[in-house]
C-alpha cells in the first residue's frame, strides 16, 4: 500500500526546485536524499536549485506503469490534490514539463473513473474553498493571485474532464455529466441539512432533521423513478410542507432557493393509477420499491467506498433511525442508509457506475475519430475479463464474516434458542412470554422489567440476567440485530443484495487533518501486519466534500468509554464491566476481550505518541462489542490543543483503569502489552518503513508553515521510541499520569464527559 509516496514526494521537489534523484535516481528511488529533504523542509539547507534536467525523468516516468497508479492513486488522493493545488503555473520548462505529465496520468484516471473524480472533485473544491478561511490547526492555506487563479482552473478542467472523457463515444458525456451532478446535489443536500440545523432550536431540531432527511428521499425517488433524468421535483404540497425550519425572526439564507415546481410523473415505465394520481404523496418508497431493482441502477452510489468495492446504491434514507449527535457548536447527525447491490462483478471504479440501464451507441463521428468504449462495457458481467478482485463489504463492520463471534452479545448464557454464529433478529414477545415460562431467570428483552432490573444491585442478579441487562442499556440495539429489523419492515428488504449503512454528515469543521490521520494509521496498520505483529487497529473512512464539511464512516457496535459509565447500571470501572459483560475472569470470552482490549490499547498508543493527539477524554474513545478500544476525534494532533493549551503532556492516555483491566502492573497482560509497545515502536523505525511514514507525512503537511519543525518532530519522535529503554520509559511515564488525570476532571466539571 501508498506504494505511490515517494513518486509523489519527488513531484513535491520538483515544486520546490530541488536537486533530487527522482523514483529511480538516488536512494534506490526511495524518496527524496538527505541532503534534498533538509533544503524542502527548511529554508535552503544550502541545496542549489535545480538548472538542468532533473535527471531522467521520462525513463522513471515509464517506470511508473498506469497499473500503479490505478492502485494506488485513490489511497494518496488527499495527498494528490493538495500537490495539484499548489502546483507552481510558472518555472523551468523542464518543471512545467513533469507538472504537465503528472497532471495528465490524475486527470485521465479520474475521466475513466467517475469515483474517484468525485472525490478529486471535492478535494478541490475544499482547497479553493480554504483559500478564504484563515488558518485553523496548522492546515494548509494557499496564497497568491497566480495559485489561486491556477487552482480554479485546475477545479473547472477536473470537472469537466471528470464528466466528460476526451477519447470515449461522444453519448457516454451526457451520461457521466448528469450522474456527476446527480451525485454532488446528493451530498450537497445532506450538508446543507446540517448547516440549517444550526438555526433550529433544540427542541424542534429532530422534527427538523426527519423532515430533513424526508426531502433527501424525495431527491433519490425522483431520481430513480425517471431512470436517472430528474433529481428535483417533487408535489407543490410536499414542496410546502418540507421548508425547512428557521427560528424566531430568522431568516433563510441567501443561498436558499425555494423547490421548482413540481414535474408530471414519469410516463415511462409507471405501473398501476399510482403513479398518474394527482396525490402529492404518489412517489413514495412502496411506489419504487414495486419497480426495483430495475430503477435503484439509476440510483447514486455510496461515495465513502473504494474503487475495488462492489457498487452499492442508495434505496432510501431511514428518517426513524436517523438521529442528532451531542455537539456544541455544531449539528452533526447520523444517518442510516437502506443499500442495494445493483451489479455483480462491478467495481465503483469501473464505468458501468453511470451507464447501468442506459442505452449506448457509436456515432459515425466516433467511428472517425477511432473513439472506443471503455473495457468494462464490452463485456457482459460474467465474462472472464471482468472478474477483478474485489473487496468484501465490511462498511460499518471491520469484522470478516468467517470470523468467530464467540462474544457475540446477543447470546446469553440462559438462551438456549441463539448460537454465536446465528445473527438471528430479537424473538417476538409472544417466544419472549414462552421462554420465560420455560426459563423463569430469563430476562424477556423488550418488556417494562427491564428498567426495575436495571435499577437493582447487579450483585443481586444471576450472570446470565446481568450480562443481559447491561448489554441492552449500553449497547441498545445492536447492529445485525436493527439490521434485520429494518429489513423485515422495508418494502426494499425483499431485494437481494440489500444491505444497511450508517455513517456521519458533519458540516462546520474541516474533515481534512483527520482524514491525514486516518491514512497514517492505515499505514501503519499495514505495516503491522507486513511484520506479524499482533496489534490491532480501526481507521474508518472519510471524505471530505468541502472545506467545512465532509462524510464519516460510523463504527457499529461500539460506544464511547463516557457512555458506558453513564448506562451501564451501577458501573464501578471497567475490570467490572469486563467481567460483568464477558464472564468471570478465568472465562474463555473474558480473556479473549482482555486481549483484544490490550492489542488495540498498545497500537493507540503508538499511533497517538507518534502523531501527538490531543483531546483525549472519554468521549473521544470507544469500546466495541469485542472488547476492543478505538480512538475517534482527530482534531488536535502535531502539537495543536483545545484552547492553545498544552495541558495533555504524557506521551498518550494509559489510566490505571486500563492498566488494572490487562491483569494490572506485573500481571501477564501488563507485561505483553508493554512488549507490543516496544516491538510496535521497533517494526516502525526499520528504513523501509520508517521511509514510509516520513514520505507520508512530508507530502501531507506540504503547506503548512512549520512543515520543517513538524517533520522533524516526528521523526525524532520515532527514532527516540524504538530504543527499547526508551520506550519502556514512555510507558511509565504515562501510566497514571497527573495531567491525563487532571484533564479527565476537568472534562468531567465542565462537559459531563465521566
Amino acid at each position: 500500500m501508498f506504494s505511490l509516496l515517494p513518486f509523489l514526494v519527488y513531484w513535491l521537489a520538483v515544486q520546490e526546485g530541488l536537486r533530487v534523484g527522482g523514483p529511480g535516481g538516488p536512494g534506490g528511488g526511495q524518496g527524496l536524499s538527505g541532503g534534498s529533504l533538509g533544503g524542502f523542509m527548511g529554508s535552503g539547507g544550502g541545496v542549489s536549485p535545480l538548472q538542468g534536467p532533473l535527471g531522467s525523468f521520462d525513463a522513471d516516468a515509464m517506470a511508473l506503469t498506469p497499473a500503479v497508479f490505478d492502485s494506488q492513486i485513490e489511497e494518496c488522493m488527499p495527498q494528490i490534490a493538495t500537490l495539484l493545488a499548489c502546483t507552481k503555473v510558472d518555472g523551468p520548462p523542464d518543471t512545467m514539463r513533469r507538472n504537465r505529465w503528472i497532471e495528465q496520468q490524475v486527470i485521465e484516471k479520474c475521466t475513466s473513473n467517475v469515483h474517484l473524480g468525485l472525490k478529486l472533485y471535492w478535494l478541490l473544491r475544499a482547497a479553493l474553498g480554504h483559500l478564504e478561511i484563515p488558518t485553523r490547526r496548522g492546515l494548509p492555506q494557499i496564497t497568491g493571485e497566480r495559485q489561486r487563479a491556477h487552482l480554479m482552473n485546475l477545479l473547472n478542467t477536473g470537472e469537466t474532464l471528470a464528466r466528460g472523457g476526451r477519447q470515449s463515444p461522444g453519448c457516454l458525456a451526457s451520461l457521466r455529466a448528469r450522474y456527476f451532478a446527480h451525485c454532488t446535489n446528493f451530498v450537497a443536500a445532506l450538508v446543507k441539512l446540517s448547516f440549517e440545523l444550526k438555526g433550529v432550536s433544540s427542541l424542534r431540531r429532530l422534527t427538523a432533521l426527519q423532515q430533513g432527511i424526508d426531502r433527501v428521499n424525495t431527491l433519490l425517488f425522483r431520481l430513480m423513478h425517471t431512470r436517472g433524468e430528474e433529481m428535483e421535483g417533487g408535489s407543490e404540497e410536499a414542496s410546502s410542507q418540507q421548508q425547512p425550519f428557521y427560528a424566531r425572526g430568522q431568516r433563510p439564507p441567501p443561498s436558499y432557493q425555494p423547490p421548482p415546481p413540481p414535474l408530471p410523473p414519469y410516463a415511462g415505465g409507471s405501473t398501476g393509477s399510482t403513479a398518474n394520481s394527482n396525490n402529492p404523496n404518489w412517489l413514495n418508497e412502496e411506489h419504487i420499491a414495486r419497480q426495483c431493482p430495475e430503477v435503484a441502477a439509476h440510483s447514486v452510489h455510496l461515495p465513502m467506498l473504494d474503487g475495488a468495492n462492489p457498487i452499492f446504491r442508495f434505496l432510501r434514507l431511514v428518517s426513524g433511525e436517523c438521529e442528532l449527535l451531542p455537539s456544541r457548536e455544531r449539528c452533526p447527525y447520523m444517518v442510516v442508509a437502506e443499500l442495494l447491490q445493483t451489479e455483480r462483478n462491478t467495481r465503483c471504479g469501473s464505468a458501468r457506475l453511470y451507464t447501468n440501464g442506459a442505452t449506448l451507441g457509436c456515432s459515425i463521428w466516433d467511428a472517425l475519430d477511432q473513439r472506443q468504449f471503455p473495457e468494462s462495457l464490452l463485456y457482459p458481467d460474467d465474462h472472464p475479463a471482468m472478474r477483478f478482485p474485489m473487496k468484501p463489504f465490511l462498511f460499518n463492520n471491520d469484522y470478516d464474516d468467517d470470523q468467530d463471534y464467540f462474544l457475540d452479545l446477543h447470546a446469553t448464557p440462559l438462551s438456549p434458542s441463539y448460537s454465536s454464529s446465528s445473527h438471528r433478529p430479537p424473538p417476538p414477545l409472544r417466544q419472549q412470554q414462552q421462554q420465560q415460562q420455560q426459563h423463569p431467570s430469563f430476562p424477556p428483552f423488550f418488556t417494562t422489567e427491564e428498567e426495575a432490573l436495571s435499577a437493582m444491585d447487579p450483585r443481586q442478579l444471576d450472570p446470565g440476567t446481568r450480562r443481559a441487562v447491561t448489554v441492552r442499556k449500553v449497547f441498545g440495539e445492536l447492529w445485525h440485530w436493527k439490521e434485520q429489523r429494518i429489513r423485515n419492515s422495508s418494502p426494499f428488504g425483499r431485494l437481494e443484495g440489500w444491505r444497511l449503512a450508517m455513517f456521519i454528515v458533519k458540516a462546520g469543521d474541516d474533515l481534512r487533518q483527520e482524514q491525514v490521520a486516518m491514512q497514517l494509521i492505515t499505514l501503519v496498520r499495514e505495516i503491522f501486519k507486513e511484520e506479524g505483529l499482533d496489534l490491532w487497529l480501526r481507521p474508518y473512512g472519510i471524505v471530505c466534500v468541502g472545506d467545512q464539511a465532509g462524510l464519516i464512516e460510523a463504527v457499529a457496535d461500539a460506544k464511547s468509554i463516557d457512555h458506558v459509565k453513564k448506562r451501564a447500571p451501577y458501573f464501578t470501572d471497567l475490570r467490572e464491566y469486563y467481567e460483568r459483560i464477558y464472564g468471570g475472569p478465568y472465562s474463555r470470552t473474558f480473556r479473549e476481550a482482555q486481549r483484544n482490549f490490550m492489542r488495540s490499547l498498545a497500537g493507540y498508543c503508538i499511533c497517538t505518541y507518534l502523531l501527538q493527539v490531543k483531546d483525549r477524554h472519554n468521549a473521544n474513545i470507544l469500546i466495541d462489542k469485542q472488547g476492543h478500544l478505538i480512538h475517534i476525534d482527530f482534531g488536535f494532533m502535531l502539537g495543536a490543543s483545545p484552547g492553545s493549551i498544552s495541558f495533555e503532556s504524557a506521551p498518550f492516555k494509559l489510566t490505571k483503569e486500563y492498566v488494572d483491566l490487562m491483569g494490572g502492573q506485573g500481571g501477564q497482560g501488563w507485561l505483553e502489552f508493554r512488549s507490543l509497545v516496544v516491538r510496535g515502536f521497533d517494526v516502525l523505525n526499520r528504513p523501509r518503513h520508517r521511509r514510509r511514514l516520513l514520505d507520508m507525512m512530508a507530502v501531507s503537511i506540504f503547506e503548512v508553515p512549520s512543515k520543517a519543525a513538524l517533520l522533524d518532530s516526528f521523526d525524532k519522535r520515532l527514532m527516540h521510541a524504538s530504543f527499547p529503554p526508551n520506550a519502556l520509559a514512555l510507558v511509565d511515564e504515562s501510566y497514571d499520569n497527573y495531567r491525563t488525570k487532571m484533564y479527565d476532571s476537568y472534562q468531567k466539571r465542565r462537559n459531563g464527559i465521566w
